[in-house]
């Protein structure tokens, strides 16, 4: 299939305009929606074949069920929202490789190891108190930012985790651990 690009400016009900961003091509597909903040997600412009979404930088309060029709999905932006919990969506979404949700209200975090596509997963500044142990169960993860958070004790499991890149600032982690943290990631680093 040849790549085409298409914008559609799409009016709701309360004659307010946002766009719908789609771009085709062999491998992809990706939805993006902007002005002004949605509250929810119009089911109608999602498909199950979408491979990313961006809906960063609207006014969404919960996770988006819609989305769990996207099977295909592997890049899911919900950032700048104030989503105050994620359900345990990691068998809805087998193939997300990149996940973040930065810059919302999440307090607890679910099961994690279902997402086993992982590579990405961003939760700064969010109001997180703990990680569960099931991070560790996470083998594809490459990066993780937690900064900015309310963490005081990292899961003994992180230290098997083989990460390229770790965010752990601005938590409430004991500066001891987060130095033994930051050690394992530099001596990996050093090691490839």
């Amino acid at each position: 299939m040849a790549e085409t690009n298409q914008s559609v400016e799409i009016v709701n009900e309360e004659k307010s305009i946002f766009k719908k961003f789609l771009r085709f091509d062999d491998d992809w597909v990706d939805l993006s929606f902007t002005c002004p903040p949605l509250t929810s997600v119009p089911l109608k412009y999602l498909t199950p074949k979408l491979k990313e979404i961006n809906l960063s930088n609207n006014e969404l309060t919960e996770f988006p069920e819609e989305l769990y029709q996207c099977k295909e999905l592997m890049h899911l932006y919900l950032s700048f929202n104030k989503i105050t919990n994620l359900p345990d969506i990691g068998e809805k979404f087998p193939n997300l490789v990149t996940l973040d949700l930065s810059y919302n209200n999440l307090v607890v975090l679910p099961d994690l190891s279902k997402f086993k596509s992982l590579e990405v997963l961003i939760l700064s500044s969010n109001k997180i108190e703990s990680v569960p142990e099931s991070i560790g169960e996470l083998k594809q993860l490459k990066q993780v930012y937690l900064d900015n958070n309310v963490i005081n004790e990292m899961p003994k499991s992180f230290q098997s985790l083989t990460l390229n890149v770790s965010r752990l600032e601005g938590n409430k982690l004991h500066q001891k651990a987060s130095r033994v943290l930051s050690g394992l990631i530099s001596k990996r680093l050093l090691l490839k």
